[in-house]
């Protein structure tokens, strides 16, 4: 899967939505009853994950991290770094779950230019 900008991802489904054919329940009109093979007994376990720390200081600490972080990304959502949203990109280096090598592809292009620049006034 590749990531894309929201609002032209939101038309596209629209789009698929409005082509799609009527679906085709897999129950029968007569039978009322759930198949087996859907039902399960296990309940589903709750995960936190809007919690940055177990601590509320921690927790704040971390957001003003993640705020400082995203005033500094360009802002555009364009996904390049592999985080769907700039903010999304600034929460995973907060909590380090980015590789050294996953860095803004806007910011790293910015600098390059600008050592490019330097290079040619030289």
């Amino acid at each position: 899967m590749t990531i894309e900008n929201p609002f032209i991802a939101k038309t596209r489904l629209q789009t698929v939505r409005r082509y799609m054919p009527v679906c085709r329940n897999f129950l029968k009109k007569d039978d009322n009853v759930i198949p087996d093979e859907i039902m399960s007994d296990a309940l589903p376990e709750y995960t936190p994950i809007t919690r940055l720390s177990e601590s509320m200081s921690e927790s704040m600490k971390m957001m003003a991290r993640i705020q400082k972080i995203r005033d500094e990304l360009p802002g555009i959502d364009c996904g390049a770094c592999g985080s769907p949203t700039c903010r999304a990109f600034a929460e995973d280096v907060v909590r380090g779950a980015l590789g050294a090598d996953r860095q803004c592809v806007v910011l790293q292009r910015s600098e390059f230019d600008t050592d490019a620049a330097e290079k040619d006034s030289d």
